[in-house]
This record gives structure tokens, sequence and C-alpha cells, in this order.
């Protein structure tokens, strides 16, 4: 009885680490997450979402109070996706994609069409344009061979904007930003397809059938025989289609193409619920006229060496800490609603402060690195990159980037910021949940 009670956990322990998951950053209730607690691990991360979809997004996780982001992310910048596990069922289309409002609305930055995940790592670059502030990472999956599944990890991470990146935006001239994106709302939704109560998508089964997105998003990667000319997989299966003629340049108000259509009607369950950082007047895409997009072609996938030696590096990861970006970018950081005032500005109403108040004998400590109870001060200095402090007594928090306090706007509704600086958490507030249990 014993062995066979052993043979049969040694099965389902194999069918569990059959599949794939995503490794960096570290889903949400991962074992490869530092941040999950032992007792909230879900051992079965590699399996698909219920074909109900009842736990869609995320397999209900992005729910967690607190849930702890575990990637620092500047705007602008490339950073390395990484996935474990056997069981590529011979590859498919994967997505990944940015969510600010909790996982209501998904927003693609990146389309893996053809052959995925048959390799463990693939590059992606958070658009110059992405809200500051805590966002979930999305990776999804729909399999070439199996049962017809969709597959979907989540990761709290933080976003960095960059001002710079702003300003080079606005630099370039209408004709050379001709068909590009140029606003986060203007990303389409992800591409959902055998979940039967968000639509009625299925995908086929077998070679050739890898779903090929209407709709990618500003970087694609091609693989398994798939190119920009593979026509694209029929049905209304974006979460979120585009809408609207074209871009708008941000410098001239200029319209990008060389005519100016009239904007359509956004498709209806469109962006309610996305972010207020994006002009209302920024205009989005029609379905038949996507955005160019960058496109790469992959050749080689990575020995099988480099998915131990991800995973290792993720165990291995104590905390939290910021990544540092595949290609340069500036470290120049603001919030998308609240100027974030540079560190040089923060030293010199110091020094002005400070030159006409008499100075007692003994030194002083910075004084823009913390503020009275254990609060920081945005663009202060700190120790620690990738740490946390709490702003506007505990409804806003900072993240430690290049030595200093980076706004990152409000927390979530339902959480307040706690702690300490360097060691501040975002918790649940106990006092809104009474509130709203007694009402």
């Amino acid at each position: 009885m014993y062995f066979m009670q052993s043979t049969a956990v040694a099965a389902l322990a194999g069918v569990v680490c059959a599949h794939m998951q995503m490794t960096q950053p570290p889903a949400i209730r991962s074992k490869f997450n530092p941040t999950t607690p032992q007792s909230l691990i879900d051992y079965s991360m590699t399996s698909p979402l219920l074909a109900d979809g009842s736990n869609f997004p995320c397999k209900g996780y992005q729910n967690d109070r607190p849930i702890g982001v575990v990637a620092t992310y500047n705007a602008g910048s490339t950073y390395q996706l990484e996935l474990a596990g056997s069981a590529t069922h011979e590859g498919g289309s994967c997505q990944l994609s940015l969510s600010y409002d909790n996982g209501k609305t998904f927003r693609v930055i990146k389309s893996m069409i053809g052959g995925c995940p048959l390799t463990p790592t693939y590059d992606f670059t958070i658009p110059d344009f992405a809200p500051n502030g805590t966002a979930l990472f999305a990776w999804t999956w729909q399999n070439q061979v199996g049962n017809r599944e969709f597959y979907m990890n989540c990761a709290e991470v933080a976003i960095l904007s960059s001002t710079s990146a702003t300003k080079l935006r606005k630099a370039r001239s209408p004709k050379a930003r001709r068909d590009t994106f140029s606003s986060f709302d203007q990303l389409p939704g992800i591409w959902m397809a055998n979940l039967p109560p968000q639509n009625d998508c299925k995908t086929k089964e077998g070679d050739g059938n890898d779903p090929v997105y209407p709709h990618p998003g500003p970087d694609v990667q091609y693989s398994n025989g798939y190119s920009a000319s593979s026509p694209v997989t029929a049905g209304t299966c974006d979460s979120l289609t585009p809408a609207g003629p074209t871009y708008q340049d941000l410098s001239t108000g200029a319209s990008g193409s060389d005519s100016d259509p009239t904007p359509s009607t956004p498709v209806s369950g469109g962006d309610a619920g996305s972010s207020s950082s994006t002009s209302a007047s920024a205009p989005l895409f029609t379905p038949g006229s996507p955005a160019t997009s960058k496109v790469i072609k992959q050749t080689a996938a990575p020995s099988s060496a480099s998915t131990t030696a991800a995973a290792t590096s993720v165990q291995a990861s104590p905390s939290a800490t910021p990544l540092r970006p595949s290609t340069p970018a500036s470290s120049a950081a603001a919030s998308s609603a609240t100027p974030v005032p540079s560190a040089n500005a923060s030293t010199k109403t110091s020094a002005q402060t400070s030159a006409s108040t008499p100075s007692p004998s003994v030194s002083q400590p910075s004084p823009t690195a913390v503020a009275p109870g254990g609060a920081v001060v945005a663009g202060g200095s700190c120790a620690t990159d990738g740490s946390f402090g709490c702003l506007r007594d505990g409804k806003g928090f900072a993240v430690c980037d290049h030595s200093h306090w980076t706004d990152m706007g409000s927390v979530a509704a339902g959480t307040i910021c706690e702690g300490d600086a360097g060691t501040a958490k975002i918790v649940a507030d106990m006092d809104a949940v009474r509130a709203s249990s007694s009402s």
C-alpha cells in the first residue's frame, strides 16, 4: 500500500512539473518567489488556468495581499524573461503584458509567435511610455500539442517611468515615428482562447497551428517557421482590441499618418479600468491598421544549462532588487502624475535652507533621506536599491533607485504602506477592511 501511494505521489509530481512556469520575474505564489510564504506556495504553478475560466486572470492570485514586488524595471530598458519546465507541448505562441488595475486590463508589450516556449529565455522591453507605478507582469501561452489550454503566470513589478525617454519621444519627428505606438492605452489586450466564459475562441492542435496574433503589440518575435507574412489566426480573441486610426505626435500634436481619418468608436469593453496617465485625446488604432512592431527572428535556442542557471539564480535571491537593463537607459525616473524633484534640486534646496539657519556644532544627517515617522522624501537619498519607503502617511510609496527615492504613486486600494525607510512593506489596510465589512 505504501509503495502504491508513493508511486502515485511521484506520478502526480511528474505531472505537476511537466509544463512550464515563469521564474524571472517569479510569479505570485511560485516556489521561485522569495516573497511567497511557505504555506501559500502553489506546487502546481505549471498547470493551465481552469477550463471554465474561473481563475482568470493570474489564477486569482493577483488578489493576494500583500503580494510583494519582485522586480523593478526602467521604462525604455530591455530585460530577460526566464521560464522553467520540461513539457513545452511542441511550442505554441506566448505574450507578455502589463496591468496597472490589478488584472482588469492587460496591455501587450511583446508577442512570441510560433515555437514558444521552446527556449527558456526571451528578451523584452518595457515601453518608454509605460506609466510609473506597480503593475502585474503577465506571461500567457497557448500550447501547440495536447489539450486545448491557456496558461498564465503573473508577477508584481515596479515600473520606473523615464523622463529622458519621454523627452526623446517628444523630440522625434512625426515621420520618423510613423505608425509606432506612443502611449500605453494604444497597446492591444492579450489574445485569449480555450476559456469559454471569456469568448468562443478555441485553438487548433498540431503543427502549423500556433496562434498568429492579429494585434501583437510593439515587439514581435517569430520562430518555428512563422514570420510577419504568416496569415493571422481567425476569430475575435483579443481581450481588448485597439481602436482608432493612428497615433498622435506628442510634441506637435500632428498626426503621423498622411491623412487623418475620423477616429472610430472604441470597442465595447475597452479601457474603463486602464491607466489615466495617458491624455484622453491620444487616439488608438483600428483593428485593420495595426501599428508597426519591432520584429525579431528566432535563430538558435539557448542550451539547457541556462534553464538550470536561471532557476538557481532566482531561488538564491533573498529579496526583490532592481534588475539591471540589458540595454543602456537613463536612471532618471519620475511619476507620470507628480514630478519627482531631482537629487540636485533637493540638495540645492536643502543647502539654501541650512545656509539661512545657524548650524549647531554637531554634524547633521542627510536632510533629504528620511522624513519624520520613518517616511521618506521623494528625491531624497537612500542606501539600498530596490528597498521601499512610505509616502503621504502610507497612502503612497517610493522605491530606492540608484541611491535616491522615486515616488511610485499611490498604493493599491485596500492596502497601506507601513514600516521604516528601507524596510517598508505594502500590506492590507485593516481599517479599510473593517470599514468595508461593517458597511
